[in-house]
């Protein structure tokens, strides 16, 4: 059974499946499911695998328990991969294991996890009273004994809209993910996309999927609009902390656990580029370490216009 926190004040309303990695499941100015800005799917079909998994099958078991929303990935992401002896499983163990319940408050649900005996992460879902706009602040703690590396991702899911448009700042520098083919491959900053023929502010309707990246110069926001609810989601956060931007669409592909039933864009603040994972960025220097007792906090802030 999974355990299910709810949150509502006058401005918004915020749900949180602790069991699902405290997967924040919806984010709308009310609580009714047309007002949520986030993507969300009940696949009834689709058998949730257990947390265990075998060695190498963790994707096929994530996917199982996917269905949108938003998660924190840490202290890895992306696939599979094995680090100072510690396996880390796809998309980072903290989206997998059930977090614990703290504390709630009129216009708080705090809660925290602890993952390998190293890290405990703890997380404050924070309801401006007057304002439809959530907070989120993260700290990472290492309880070990030993440093420990660790990359983070906010995986944040949206409602994918034919008609939606995402707006980025002006300066940043974009590039499409390696496996991306969409007719350019090199840097190209958000303003000059219509000069080299491309365009990502709106989805791309011939693709199943798609993966461009803020690569440098973040200013730290972005914004999703779909008209098709009358919504405009503005996120914002630290660029020292999220360098990156992972911009992620799923176009109702025919994989599993999707078979052409979903529409997302997903606008993920992220420490690294795409496909780095923890062992990548240890190799290139870009995980960041906590030394025992040391902590890191962290914030990301989504308001609904």
């Amino acid at each position: 059974m999974n355990e299910i926190v709810e949150l509502t004040t006058p401005a918004l309303s915020v749900k949180i499946d602790l069991t699902r990695g405290a997967t924040i499941t919806h984010i709308g100015k009310t609580g009714d499911k047309d007002a949520n800005v986030l993507a969300w799917y009940e696949f009834d079909d689709i058998e949730e695998l257990p947390i265990e998994y075998p060695h190498g099958e963790s994707e096929h078991y994530w996917m199982s328990r996917y269905r949108g929303g938003w998660q924190l990935l840490t202290p890895s992401a992306d696939k599979e991969c094995d680090v100072g002896g510690r396996h880390h499983s796809f998309h980072g163990d903290s989206s997998i294991l059930p977090w614990r319940l703290v504390e709630k408050t009129a216009n708080e649900i705090i809660h925290d996890v602890e993952i390998f005996g190293a890290f405990h992460v703890h997380r404050i879902a924070h309801l401006d009273s007057v304002k439809p706009l959530l907070t989120v602040t993260t700290t990472i703690k290492n309880i070990g004994d030993r440093d420990e590396p660790f990359i983070k991702v906010e995986h944040i899911a949206y409602r994918g809209s034919d008609n939606g448009i995402v707006t980025g700042p002006e300066n940043t520098l974009w590039k499409f993910h390696d496996y991306v083919q969409e007719g350019y491959a090199d840097e190209f900053k958000w303003k000059d996309m219509d000069k080299h023929g491309i365009n990502i502010r709106n989805r791309n309707m011939d693709k199943e999927a798609r993966l461009v990246y803020i690569l440098r110069d973040s200013e730290g926001w972005i914004e999703w609009t779909n008209p098709d609810f009358g919504q405009r989601t503005r996120a914002s956060w630290d660029p020292k902390e999220f360098p990156h931007l992972w911009y992620w669409q799923e176009n109702g592909a025919d994989i599993f656990p999707f078979h052409r039933r979903t529409k997302i864009t997903a606008l993920e603040p992220a420490s690294v580029p795409p496909g780095t994972r923890l062992i990548g960025a240890v190799e290139k220097n870009l995980a960041e370490v906590l030394k025992p007792g040391e902590s890191k906090t962290f914030s990301i802030h989504i308001e609904l216009k």
